[in-house]
C-alpha cells in the first residue's frame, strides 16, 4: 500500500509482471492514481469515485439468485488481486513491499522470485472465479474464489457471508468441467483460506497468502483487497430501503 503511485506507471508493460498487487486492483482508477502523490492506497482513499464504489461511501444492496431468493444486504467491494508466486508467503511479501517496475527487475532476480501468474476478480455473492493453471513442473493447480453463500443456502447476507478460497493440485483439476464453482464438486474439497484469515493492520487494507509445496517447489497465492471486505455487509433492515440497489444474480464463471 505504501508503493508510490508512480509504481503504477508500469501497469501496462503485464508480460514483465513486476507491478504491485495494489496497482493492479488500482487499474480501473490508474488516470486518478497517477494524478496524485504519495501511496496507492492512499490514493485510493481519497479517490471519491473509488470510495462511493467500494469503500465507506458506498449504498449497501440486495439481490436476487437466480430462484428469485433475497440476498442481502452487502457492501459494494471492489477486485480482488491474486497473484501466484514461485515463493514462499514470506519471500512473496518481501518482493511485494519493494514496490517492484520493470526499472527494478533486479529484485525479481536477485531473489530468484517468480510471478507465475497475475491477474484480478471480483468476488460478489451469486458469482464465482475459477482459475486452472499449469506450473511449471507440468502439475495442475486450481483456486477459486467465491462466497460461502454460493455453496451455502442457508446464508442469506453479508453480515454472515464470508469470501472463500479453494486452491487444489491434481491432475483431475485441469480440466474445464472440474470447476470448483460447481457446489457438488466442490463439496469433495476443503477452503484453504476465508475472510477470517484476512490480515488487516489498517481498516480497508487487507491480504492473505496460502502457501503450498508441489514437487519440492514452494509456491504461494496472495491476496489483497482495498475497500470493503468481498462477500460481507450490514445486518438486514426489516425490509429493504428504497435506497438499496437491487439486481439480478446468477452462478457466473470467469
Amino acid at each position: 500500500c505504501a508503493c508510490d503511485t508512480s509504481t503504477c506507471d508500469y501497469f501496462f508493460d503485464f508480460d514483465s509482471r513486476n507491478f504491485t498487487q495494489v496497482c493492479n486492483i488500482a487499474y480501473p482508477f490508474l488516470p486518478q492514481v497517477n494524478d496524485s502523490q504519495g501511496g496507492v492506497c492512499d490514493a485510493l482513499d481519497n479517490s471519491a469515485d473509488y470510495q462511493e464504489r467500494y469503500g465507506g461511501k458506498t449504498f449497501s444492496y440486495y439481490g436476487l439468485y437466480g430462484d428469485k431468493t433475497m440476498v442481502g444486504p452487502y457492501y459494494g467491494s471492489g477486485l480482488v488481486s491474486t497473484f501466484l508466486f514461485k515463493a514462499t508467503c514470506k519471500e512473496a511479501y518481501t518482493y511485494e513491499s519493494a514496490c517492484p517496475t520493470p526499472n527494478t527487475a533486479e529484485v525479481e532476480r536477485d531473489t530468484n522470485i517468480q510471478v507465475r501468474a497475475a491477474g484480478w476478480s471480483v468476488v460478489n455473492p451469486g458469482e464465482c472465479f475459477d482459475q486452472p493453471i499449469d506450473l511449471s513442473n507440468s502439475s495442475k493447480f486450481r483456486w477459486t474464489l467465491a462466497c460461502a453463500s454460493n455453496y451455502n443456502k442457508t446464508i442469506t447476507g453479508g453480515h454472515e457471508d464470508s469470501m472463500v478460497l479453494y486452491a487444489e493440485l491434481g491432475a483431475e483439476l485441469g480440466s474445464d468441467d472440474k470447476s470448483l464453482c460447481d457446489e457438488d464438486i466442490a463439496s469433495s474439497y476443503t477452503f484453504a483460506k476465508t475472510s477470517d484469515d484476512w490480515i488487516e493492520l489498517r481498516t480497508g487494507r487487507r491480504w492473505m497468502c496460502h502457501d503450498f509445496v508441489d514437487k519440492g517447489q514452494p509456491y504461494s497465492l496472495m491476496l489483497v483487497s482495498i475497500g470493503n471486505a468481498p462477500c460481507s455487509g450490514p445486518k438486514p433492515e426489516t425490509k429493504p430501503s428504497s435506497a438499496k440497489k437491487s439486481f439480478e444474480m446468477g452462478m457466473a464463471k470467469y
